[in-house]
Order: C-alpha cells, then sequence, then structure tokens
C-alpha cells in the first residue's frame, strides 16, 4: 500500500468506520493534494477496499476494507 493509501485507511480508523460504514472525507483533504488523494481512492476502489457513494467524498469500507485499515494502523 502506498503512503497515500495508508494514510487514508488510516482515517477510517481514526474513525472507528467498520465494514459497511461510510466516512465523509474533507473537501480540503482532496484539495491539499488532489493527485495522490485521487489516485490513493481510485486504487483502494479498484482493490475492492472503498465503494464510493452518492455523495462527493464519502466512501465506505468492504470487509477487506476494514482488515486493511485496521493492518493500516499497526504497521508504520
Amino acid at each position: 500500500m502506498t503512503a497515500s493509501e495508508t494514510e487514508i485507511m488510516r482515517q477510517f480508523r481514526r474513525y472507528l468506520v467498520h465494514e459497511g460504514e461510510m466516512l465523509f472525507f474533507n473537501a480540503g483533504a482532496a484539495k491539499t493534494h488532489p493527485a495522490s488523494f485521487h489516485e490513493a481512492i481510485a486504487s483502494l476502489i479498484h482493490a475492492g477496499h472503498l465503494v464510493q457513494e452518492r455523495y462527493g467524498n464519502a466512501f465506505s469500507l468492504t470487509r477487506s476494507g476494514y482488515e486493511a485499515s485496521v493492518q493500516a494502523c499497526t504497521t508504520r
């Protein structure tokens, strides 16, 4: 997992998001590093870890995404 992907997955853990739950990302986060943020999100969706919701920057964790978020917090 890239550093950007790991940081995104850590956000899910920071807010105690579980499988099937949604997290809204602040638009500022996407604007600060737009290329790396969007590439990382697209990669996580492609890997089956996230599902894009109808709302702009909202994503839900899949089962594998939840496991990846836990793993992201245990590795440095």
